[in-house]
């Protein structure tokens, strides 16, 4: 029999679905590079895989892999029936057959009759959920995930959240004690701790930046402010925590599958990077990072029986790999600004690789062939290209065989999220076959995309007419654009740098419209 527990919702948010986002950490490709920057053997995924995410809520990110892989086969799996509905209407519309959604909650997967997985993977559901659903998916964990295979889970964590707890735990009680719809609740609770930081309740008089923090939630989707804050369940955890959970199900920490922090010269001080490199225990490194940053979400590989991988073995599956330009390249520049202050690149080894993939993806072994790179080292090369993925200017991409089997799938995909587009279902994100992953579109720029693939010959007008007949308007620098003609006006400018920057990097990225 199938454990239950006292209510099929076990004190999650269902009154409102989640967001629809995608979420490109989750990609095979991604996940791949990041296990091999951390000096690991990546999940072999050429002669077909199995994948598995749970919690997936729309399906959107599972949709998309499921569209850019066609030789894996995905499953799909969430409590929501509505989610899991949404998502198998979207996948028989796009045509999509390597993919499976179940309608299951934690507490009945062992049920289930399922394969064994090669990833499995959980975006932000772990802080929100019990400790028996935690223990549900550790069994999960244990029995379906293959020997080498792969799991990402992510987390609220501390330090980061220390000082914000309390506020969270504030919107809770408050909201729950409001009346109307959970998004009334919400902004009911929002209001009244807001109230609190003015009238200097000691909380955020000691704690000033959480003021702010109140003020930013105003921008913010309300789908995801109360899944974030009203859930019944919410614990941010250290590495730590996490780490001993895992170890339960026989798997070992892999690496971050946020790159930058896998880089500690572009993520760390110097003075952190010089007492990190005295600690042998790599739990108390991580833990030690995350007081370094003051962390507060992390995104973590584990892996079963995952093989380290010897340096030169490592630096030759770099080189074998495919990158694409993830960016136009004038908006790629050598000075880069992050968390730990600026940087500049060095250009006689950055911008031959960045003017190289300008032209379309290709391996580092052939960017190393050009005359430009002729004094750059193996090593520097295999360096630089972690680098640029690190800060967004490159995604890893797969080889062309795999790029040209799934462009049809791609593309049929992608035409449908267009359709949606028109029809006020929007998404953020088409399928890319380049990369087997999603790329994250602005919404005008969607809506252009949209009117083009439906064969409109002037695209902004056919965008401002759809905006106008649902009393819409143009949003630029957070102001509607008050005339028709600002709004016309602002539209044909998006779609003129649209088709002479992003719209040919969109395609060399392998969208298929």
């Amino acid at each position: 029999m199938a454990r239950t527990s006292p209510s099929w919702t076990g004190g999650y948010v269902t009154e409102v679905e989640y967001t629809t986002s995608y979420f490109h950490e989750l990609a095979p490709s991604h996940l791949r590079f990041a296990t091999l920057v951390a000096g690991q053997t990546p999940t072999p995924v050429e002669g077909g895989f199995d994948y598995c995410e749970l919690a997936c809520g729309q399906g959107l990110t599972t949709l998309v892999l499921a569209a850019a892989y066609p030789q894996g086969r995905f499953v799909g799996m969430d409590f929501n029936p509505v989610q899991i509905n949404r998502a198998r209407q979207l996948a028989a519309e796009a045509g999509l057959k390597n993919v499976t959604f179940i309608d299951a909650a934690f507490l009945e997967m062992a049920d289930l009759t399922l394969p064994q997985f090669d990833m499995i993977v959980l975006h932000g559901i772990w802080s929100w959920i019990s400790e028996e659903n935690q223990q549900a998916i550790l069994d999960f964990l244990k029995t379906k995930l293959k020997l080498g295979g792969t799991s990402y889970v992510s987390y609220n964590c501390l330090p980061g959240w220390s000082a914000a707890a309390p506020m969270r735990e504030l919107l809770f009680e408050l909201a729950n004690a409001a009346s109307g719809s959970i998004f009334q609740r919400f902004t009911t609770a929002a209001d009244q701790a807001r109230a609190m930081a003015e009238k200097n309740a000691l909380y955020f008089a000691a704690n000033p930046q959480i003021k702010n923090r109140l003020d930013g939630l105003k921008t913010m989707s309300p789908n995801y402010l109360v899944h974030e804050y009203l859930n019944q369940e919410w614990r941010p955890l250290y590495h730590r925590n996490v780490a001993e959970s895992m170890a339960e199900a026989r798997m070992g920490y892999v690496g971050s599958a946020t790159l930058q922090e896998q880089l500690p010269d572009i993520s760390l001080p110097p003075a952190a990077r010089e007492m990190l490199a005295t600690v042998p225990q790599p739990a108390m490194r991580e833990t030690m990072k995350d007081f370094w940053l003051n962390a507060q979400f992390r995104r973590d590989i584990y892996g079963r029986g995952v093989v380290p991988i010897a340096v030169g073995e490592q630096t030759q599956r770099a080189h074998a790999l495919r990158y694409a330009l993830r960016m136009p390249l004038a908006k790629c520049p050598l000075k880069v600004k992050l968390p730990i202050g600026e940087i500049e690149l060095r250009e006689a080894i950055y911008q031959p690789i960045l003017n190289r993939l300008a032209e379309g993806p290709t391996t580092l072994a052939e960017i190393l062939k050009l005359p430009a790179m002729a004094t750059v080292r193996p090593q520097e090369a295999t360096a630089a290209i972690g680098v640029l993925a690190a800060i967004n200017y490159v995604f890893p991409a797969v080889s062309e065989a795999e790029q040209a089997a799934a462009l049809p799938g791609v593309a049929a995909l992608n035409k449908v999220l267009l359709r949606r587009v028109l029809e006020g279902r929007g998404t953020s994100v088409l399928a890319a076959a380049a990369i087997g992953s999603g790329v994250t579109i602005d919404a005008l720029d969607l809506m252009l995309l949209a009117m083009m693939d439906q064969g409109q010959t002037d695209a902004a007008n056919g965008a401002f007419q759809l905006l106008k007949a649902n009393g819409r308007k143009v949003v630029k620098e957070g102001k509607e654009l008050a005339t028709d003609e600002e709004n016309l006006a602002e539209l044909r400018s998006v779609e003129v740098s649209l088709r002479a920057d992003r719209l040919p990097l969109l395609r060399m990225l392998g969208i298929g419209v």
